[in-house]
């Protein structure tokens, strides 16, 4: 078969301003959707009861443990993508992404035992067991499809082209929202129903991004369909990348898991606190996510390309969009901070709740900022396929600096405010981002893996 590569089909990536917004944007957009839909989740749940939106963030982060530590596998592929794309080796895009696509199915088997035994396996206090179980047990009996939604969204965000992975995401979103409010106040099916319109937003994903993915042009241009076959050498070249990614992923969102349900444990109008601190801060880390997918699409183009001063380039004016951002995004965090309580009906009663509450809006600020910068970086050195160092480094930081101490807290029956976790998350964050820094000056992570 004749390759007929044509323009619409190439992105042109380099380090002016007007390629780095071209490819950000779209992925800011989807990182901003994927996040909404969590968010909407629990704005939706606490109007329904406080007491649902806490077991569902306990029962959510725990199944997104088992799901973000395989879709760390499947996002790798976006860097092979990417360098394959830098390199014009465009009949080889497909590859890595058919071998994840093989790994979303054989997943299957990796989920359904979990959902079956969910009753044994779960972080759930006994006051949440009712309202988390049925929403764990649902999302953990469709785990792969998260998981197909990263293997299918890499092809087209390591060529740059994550306009079709946003507007998806977004229509995903917009359904996800619509089946909430039927299954949940409609139908009355409480957090089954906020499950259940995950579920089947993450199906019709798949069923868009597929479609659009074995098109005509696609299977013209870059040999979608026909490079279909299992690749051994490239399968374990995605889990080489891959691995130490999906163990951090796991133990990230075990961490996080861990502190909500420490958290819970302490005392009921702590983990309201958090709960709702934590939904607001999932919502505005989209920043951190999509910066770090972005740079990391850009930079693996660039390294086919072996350019490395654009990347330098490309470093430094990411790190000024994202202080931009924030600047933004103090105004409703730190000068009217009533308006984020009042779209979840926080600290209306009790003014220890809302002082608390106020604070947590205001040390998210400086969290975000800091992890932002670390996730900028880690794109980086993710691009060049260095992934073990800032494993072990944020893992170390993360469990040394906010989990064991939390636990102590909780342990001596000290653990009376959440604003503690806060600087525990600071100072895991601030350590994290010098040495992740000092990793990318000693260019380590500049190779070719392609």
């Amino acid at each position: 078969m004749t390759e007929v590569y044509s323009k619409d089909q190439i992105v042109m990536i380099d380090s002016s301003f007007r390629s780095i917004f071209k490819i950000s944007i779209p992925i800011l957009l989807t990182a901003l959707s994927i996040n909404l839909m969590f968010f909407v989740d629990r704005v939706i749940l606490a109007a329904y009861s406080e007491q649902a939106m806490y077991a569902v963030i306990v029962s959510g982060n725990f199944v997104s443990v088992f799901a973000w530590m395989l879709m760390g596998v499947a996002n790798t592929s976006e860097v092979f993508v990417g360098q394959f794309n830098g390199s014009r080796q465009y009949d080889k895009l497909a590859i890595p992404v058919w071998q994840m696509i093989y790994m979303s199915i054989m997943s299957i088997g990796f989920f359904l035992p979990i959902a079956y035994f969910s009753e044994y396996i779960n972080i759930l206090p006994d006051y949440a067991l009712e309202d988390g179980l049925d929403y764990q047990k649902i999302l953990f009996y469709f785990g792969f499809l998260p998981v197909l939604v990263a293997s299918l969204s890499a092809f087209f965000i390591g060529q740059g082209k994550a306009g079709i992975v946003t507007a998806t995401v977004i229509a995903g979103n917009i359904i996800n929202a619509l089946m909430d409010y039927v299954f949940i106040f409609t139908l009355h099916y409480g957090t089954k129903g906020a499950a259940m319109g995950t579920v089947v937003s993450n199906g019709l994903q798949v069923l868009v991004l597929a479609c659009v993915f074995l098109n005509k042009k696609n299977r013209l241009s870059f040999k979608t369909l026909e490079n279909f076959s299992f690749n051994k050498s490239m399968f374990a070249s995605c889990f080489k990348v891959g691995i130490p990614l999906s163990i951090s992923n796991f133990f990230t969102i075990l961490s996080w898991a861990l502190v909500i349900s420490i958290i819970g444990q302490a005392s009921k109008e702590l983990g309201i606190i958090w709960g709702f601190a934590s939904a607001v801060y999932m919502l505005i880390s989209f920043f951190a996510e999509g910066l770090n997918k972005a740079i990391a699409a850009i930079t693996s183009n660039m390294i086919g390309k072996r350019d490395l001063e654009s990347i330098r380039l490309v470093y430094k004016r990411f790190l000024f969009f994202l202080v931009v951002f924030c600047l933004l995004l103090a105004i409703p965090l730190v000068f009217v901070p009533d308006i984020v309580l009042k779209i979840f009906n926080i600290g209306n009663d009790l003014s220890e709740i809302r002082d608390q509450s106020v604070a947590a809006l205001r040390l998210s600020l400086a969290a975000l900022l800091l992890e932002s910068a670390e996730y900028i970086t880690w794109g980086v050195l993710l691009a060049g396929g260095d992934t073990k160092y800032p494993t072990l480094v944020s893992q170390i930081c993360l469990w040394g600096l906010v989990v064991m101490p939390t636990a102590l807290l909780f342990y001596t029956g000290k653990l009376t405010s959440v604003i503690t976790i806060y600087f525990f998350m600071i100072l895991s964050f601030t350590i994290s981002l010098i040495l992740f820094y000092m990793r990318y000056k000693s260019l380590k992570w500049y190779k070719n893996l392609v």
